[in-house]
């Protein structure tokens, strides 16, 4: 007389989305597929556990958050945006390839025709900031935590070009990147950040929900300070490039500030030039 009812399947999924355990993408998704065939469960009894597994509400103003942020009152995707949630708490490589993993599920769930597996941006901006949570942290050289953060910006990117409009990066997938490389320890890191920068620019010009901040252009000038041969003219030219835009659109929101002006005196003390003390004063 024992059949699983909505309690019963709703702590099984609360076990597997915080677990660490290898596969529990797999049993997670196994569970959902059970539930939505057990004739036991009614459709009350679907949204119940879907619903319990609801994201928190954070603030709208935390650029690096990658909440998903629809509206949608598809079940599945509330649980899935519970698991992505579970894997970004993690903040190392293994929830962000387990998010990752996630992901890739709902895209091959969803291109043999099980609609309701549609991913969309703010999903892929939740894999992308799990990406940027462990770069700090990460140990394993073999992994570049941003470039796999820049893979996924490259990847939407191609999407949207293909048409497929729910793809298109918005503000926060191009910040999410640019402050991921801003975390890096690579050498080469300075240039990533720079170059996510002007593509974010290119992309404001298109889409004017994309607002290229001070905060953008004080992380990408920051970064120069890594770089004490080519950093002070690298920073330097953002510096005027950032003045002049702002003069040019008068965008408050993109003003240079007193972060700017510390920031870029900050490359200049850091600097091995000549000149980079006159230059400073």
């Amino acid at each position: 007389n024992v059949v699983p009812n909505k309690v019963v399947y709703d702590l099984v999924l609360k076990s597997h989305t915080r677990s660490s355990a290898k596969g529990s993408n797999e049993h997670v998704s196994a569970l959902l597929d059970r539930i939505k065939k057990d004739p036991n469960i009614s459709s009350d009894d679907l949204s119940q556990i879907f619903d319990s597994h609801e994201l928190p509400q954070r603030s709208n103003n935390d650029y690096c958050h990658g909440e998903i942020k629809q509206s949608s009152t598809n079940p599945i995707l509330k649980s899935y945006k519970k698991m992505f949630h579970a894997h970004l708490k993690k903040r190392t490589t293994n929830g962000a390839e387990a998010a990752a993993a996630l992901l890739h599920e709902m895209e091959d769930k969803y291109a043999s025709g099980e609609n309701d597996y549609r991913p969309d941006i703010y999903m892929f901006n939740t894999v992308m900031n799990a990406w940027q949570q462990c770069e700090l942290s990460n140990t394993d050289k073999s992994i570049s935590p941003s470039k796999k953060a820049e893979d996924l910006l490259d990847y939407v990117c191609k999407k949207r070009e293909e048409g497929v409009e729910c793809l298109g990066p918005n503000d926060l997938t191009f910040s999410i990147c640019l402050h991921s490389w801003c975390k890096s320890s690579r050498r080469d890191a300075p240039k990533h950040a720079e170059n996510i920068l002007r593509r974010k620019i290119e992309s404001s010009k298109e889409n004017c929900d994309i607002v290229v901040s001070s905060m953008d252009w004080n992380s990408a000038i920051a970064k120069w300070r890594e770089d004490p041969t080519l950093g002070p003219d690298r920073a330097r030219k953002l510096f005027i490039e950032m003045n002049q835009r702002y003069i040019d659109s008068r965008d408050e929101r993109s003003a240079p500030n007193v972060v700017t002006v510390n920031t870029l005196l900050d490359v200049y003390a850091k600097s091995k030039g000549e000149k980079s003390a006159e230059e400073a004063e």
